[in-house]
């Protein structure tokens, strides 16, 4: 994944989104709203998604970027939950430092696996050893007391499967869809696609299970904190694609972690006012799936002290092989 291609999909999509504003029409709201549900209800699904998230802040916050690319198979469980299998990578720049990430995660019947061989795991908040990743599949346990501790990443793994799902948890409902547009339509995989400009009310999008994407995203989270970030577009094979997710520690803007009294004490709690969604979603003609959902995500965040940090998340993630068969099965541990 270049930059240089993430940054051209960028541009093309704030430009895009840029375009058009318009007040909702109901009938194109039910359209999205019933897309929306009935790719939810699916069975199994794939999903793969790219992410550009850039971040800067002052007071001693600093800035960086993450790049993210991700994959999964997603199935129901007999409970109604999600299985799911999947991987993820993430480039993260902070200063003069980068530091790479692949993770692979399995969860099959409410135990979740994962394997770091491939995890740059580099300095964690409050360490400056690098830290030792366990070797092969472990068995993530609830309470942290496996290999896992001394990683606090991990503990995003409680909510894989909507990591996995993205910006398809984002609220779609005649109050939470503040303005729409119908775009031309596109293709994809030879379908033709109804593509469709929201700008999502905010505060709709902090109360639902989808405001991880609006949290988790930030240094102040820690980048890479699960490292669930984009996935790699499929569809019309255009060559364009970007997602994210991902968090990092804060800096002092040349990648060294600042000391407690340097890091400023943000606000957990998103103002609605410093929060934009924008997406364009990409229904099948055919089908009524929700194939395709370009997003950008700009928040910003003030600290208690007046530093601020501000976020831009730009993603694209793909769904496909909707209700297929899929087969998940337990990782051999150590392997």
């Amino acid at each position: 994944m270049k930059r240089l291609s993430l940054i051209a999909v960028v541009i093309l999509v704030l430009g895009v989104f840029s375009a058009a504003h318009a007040q909702s029409d109901p009938t194109l709201v039910d359209t999205v709203v019933q897309a929306f549900e009935q790719t939810r209800a699916s069975t199994s699904l794939h999903v793969a998604a790219q992410s550009l998230t850039e971040q800067s802040g002052d007071a001693g916050f600093g800035g960086g970027s993450q790049q993210g690319q991700s994959a999964w198979d997603v199935a129901v469980a007999a409970d109604g939950s999600w299985n799911l299998s999947g991987s993820t990578s993430t480039v993260l720049q902070v200063g003069d430092n980068q530091m790479q990430n692949a993770i692979q995660y399995v969860v099959l019947d409410g135990v979740t696996y994962v394997n770091l061989d491939e995890a740059q795991m580099g300095q964690m908040r409050g360490q400056t050893d690098q830290a030792t990743a366990p070797q092969g599949w472990i068995e993530v346990s609830a309470d942290g007391t496996d290999q896992t501790a001394g990683f606090p990443m991990l503990g995003s793994t409680a909510n894989l499967s909507g990591q996995a799902l993205g910006a398809l948890l984002l609220p779609m409902s005649a109050t939470s869809i503040a303005a729409m547009a119908a775009l031309p339509d596109d293709i994809i995989d030879g379908q033709t696609m109804h593509v469709y400009q929201i700008n999502l009310d905010a505060q709709a999008v902090i109360d639902s299970e989808a405001s991880a994407l609006l949290r988790g995203n930030g240094f102040g989270g820690g980048f890479g904190g699960g490292f669930g970030g984009g996935q790699p577009s499929q569809g019309s094979g255009d060559g364009s694609g970007v997602p994210p997710d991902g968090q990092t520690p804060p800096t002092d803007g040349q990648g060294t972690p600042p000391s407690d009294g340097q890091r400023p004490s943000f606000d957990q709690a998103l103002d609605s006012a410093n929060v934009i969604v924008t997406i364009a979603v990409y229904i099948g003609a055919d089908d009524g799936f929700v194939h395709r959902i370009y997003s950008v995500i700009e928040t910003a965040l003030t600290a208690r002290d007046g530093s601020s940090v501000v976020s831009t998340v730009t993603s694209i993630t793909d769904f496909s092989a909707f209700n297929q068969p899929v087969s998940i099965n337990a990782p051999q541990i150590g392997a």
